[in-house]
């Protein structure tokens, strides 16, 4: 599956909770909503299509306007 069929994927099932897809970086990435992580986490664990089993990255940027995680 295509990261671009990912996030779509995830915003059908989730809505607001899910944010821009970025692909202009070498790891493609999607914003989530802070107080839904817990919800995006579990869909892409349970969901047959996605069956996510690790995290293999999480960071954190402060940039003092806004944090980037």
């Amino acid at each position: 599956m295509q990261v671009e069929e990912m996030h779509q994927k995830l915003q059908e099932r989730l809505g607001d909770a899910v944010g821009e897809l970025h692909t202009e970086t070498i790891d493609p990435w999607i914003e989530v909503q802070p107080d839904r992580i817990v919800d995006v986490a579990r869909f892409c664990i349970e969901e047959p299509d996605l069956r996510f089993d690790s995290l293999s990255n999480l960071s954190g940027v402060d940039a003092k306007e806004s944090l980037f995680v």
